[in-house]
């Protein structure tokens, strides 16, 4: 999931600097790109893990109800680590189909 993250971040720059430089070269690259990522790779692996993320995401965060607790700093910023994490995974459709509304659009 981390890669497919960095290559929509790619996506977006090159996206950016085509519309700002008109380069035709990158069209290609941005077609090809945006298509693996929104349709291809992005919803085979999104439907592989999404579940499985979310389901161990809050099972992860009801375990460690005492976390906040400890004496120890680095547990607490686990803690507020794996709440950060949880909201992502949440909020990760969002994040990919909003973007991808907007580009079609165009």
């Amino acid at each position: 999931m981390l890669v497919h993250f960095a290559l929509l971040i790619l996506y977006f720059v090159l996206a950016l600097i085509n519309r700002i430089l008109r380069l035709g070269c990158l069209d290609k690259i941005i077609n090809y790109l945006g298509s693996y990522l929104f349709w291809n790779g992005f919803i085979r692996l999104y439907m592989e893990l999404y579940q499985g993320l979310c389901v161990a995401s809050i099972l992860n965060t009801y375990t460690a109800d005492d976390d906040l607790n400890s004496p120890f700093q680095w547990v607490e910023a686990c803690y507020y680590c794996r709440i950060l994490g949880m909201y992502l995974i949440i909020t990760m459709p969002i994040l990919f189909l909003v973007p991808l509304y907007c580009m079609k659009r165009d």
